[in-house]
């Protein structure tokens, strides 16, 4: 049985946008997303870039 990747509550891909997330952290860049939450819970102390700012 193959396993696929990790899904997010909207059915997305979570694995793949943590490690993005997690590069763009330790990389000091800042991330563009519309949700802050899911991203927050996932790599608080990237700065994120949302359609608010």
């Amino acid at each position: 049985m193959e396993s696929g990747p990790a899904l997010d509550s909207a059915g997305g891909t979570w694995v793949p946008a943590f490690y993005i997330g997690a590069h763009a952290a330790v990389a000091g860049y800042g991330l563009l997303t519309r949700d802050e939450g899911r991203d927050r819970a996932a790599v608080p102390r990237l700065r994120l870039i949302t359609p608010g700012d």
